[in-house]
């Protein structure tokens, strides 16, 4: 099986893509660079500092569990690897890129929203990792929402098609991380990541066998989040939660989880 995969440039990234290499023929990964810049949305000293010990969090945790994964496949798959500035994966150059590889199935995780006329070349071979439970978290930050609104139960990934909607297509897999003492929300992102990256595995061995099923998301259900929505007093709220015990009240607790589909 032929699988190019549409991403961005982190180590989570990288290492999304650098497992489905092992277990795959991956002719090409896309690499495009984050848009989001967290320095944009400073107003005080005091919103700097939240939003970078945030992200700081974020890179420890990256490192730790991606960190030698990532470089080594970027080490050897040089390449394979066409790295793009942020906006261009919907560009004419990288849609006549896309047209030469003839892939047989498109791996999607961390890229900028798909749009036409990129969708309609690639109809239904499309496949996207959805950090967030769909329908009931989608959009951006849906694995940061579910602990500003106290809700762990709902932090988890999705295995989707694409369609023309934001995380809307028919679901293939759902999966949940095992929170546990000592565990922060960027702890929590990577154990979503690495059970998501096998569910894609999962899901692209189903394809290839020809046993690949899907069910349709119910409509009218769920909260859909933009990146506008998201800043240093939402951070700091979250940070709130955390020092007022969120995780181990949630680990005492461990309310039912939704319905996922396994």
């Amino acid at each position: 099986m032929r699988v190019v995969v549409l991403t961005s440039d982190h180590l989570r990234h990288l290492y999304f893509a650098a497992r489905l290499a092992e277990n795959f023929e991956v002719i090409q990964v896309i690499a495009e660079s984050k848009a989001f810049h967290p320095e944009s949305t400073y107003r005080s000293p005091e919103e700097q500092a939240i939003l970078d010990r945030w992200f700081a969090m974020r890179v420890r945790a990256e490192e730790e569990f991606f960190g030698d994964t990532a470089r080594d496949f970027q080490s050897r798959a040089t390449g394979r690897i066409k790295f793009i500035p942020a906006g261009d994966i919907n560009s004419s150059e990288t849609i006549a890129f896309l047209n030469t590889l003839a892939p047989d199935v498109v791996t999607v995780f961390g890229s900028s929203l798909l749009r036409r006329p990129l969708l309609d070349i690639l109809g239904s071979q499309a496949i996207n990792m959805h950090l967030g439970l769909s329908p009931f978290y989608r959009g951006s930050g849906t694995n940061f929402w579910p602990f500003y609104n106290g809700e762990l139960e709902y932090v988890g990934v999705t295995i989707h098609k694409i369609d023309a909607g934001i995380d809307s297509g028919s679901i293939f897999h759902q999966g949940r991380p095992f929170i546990e003492q000592g565990d922060n929300p960027h702890t929590i992102g990577c154990k979503t990541i690495i059970v998501g990256t096998g569910l894609m595995i999962q899901t692209l061995h189903e394809l290839d066998a020809g046993m690949l099923q899907s069910v349709p998301q119910p409509t009218g259900v769920g909260r859909l989040y933009k990146r506008k929505d998201f800043g240093a007093q939402e951070v700091a709220v979250v940070f709130q939660k955390l020092q007022d015990g969120l995780i181990e009240q949630y680990l005492m607790q461990l309310p039912p989880s939704p319905d996922i589909i396994p």
